[in-house]
């Protein structure tokens, strides 16, 4: 179970804006790294470079708003 979870959702039914967009990378951006000092030097050999961190949350983001965009497709817009 995760410590924490991450709200990626803003209001629905409204396009990303580059704020939007932002805010969600910096909160994966964070539980990634909340997830990779959890795991620490004893499992892991090797501690990512913070390129490195912000590249996964770059492409989590882009995967999240696949995910949408692929809901919103088959389901339609989201009622406000």
């Amino acid at each position: 179970m995760p410590k924490r979870q991450v709200r990626l959702i803003g209001k629905q039914g409204m396009s990303d804006g580059p704020k939007t967009v932002r805010s969600r990378r910096r909160r994966l951006y964070d539980a990634i790294a909340d997830v990779i000092c959890d795991v620490g030097l004893k499992k892991s050999p090797l501690l990512p470079s913070q390129h490195t961190m912000e590249m996964m949350a770059k492409a989590a983001a882009a995967m999240y708003e696949a995910a949408d965009e692929n809901h919103r497709r088959s389901h339609g817009p989201a009622s406000p």
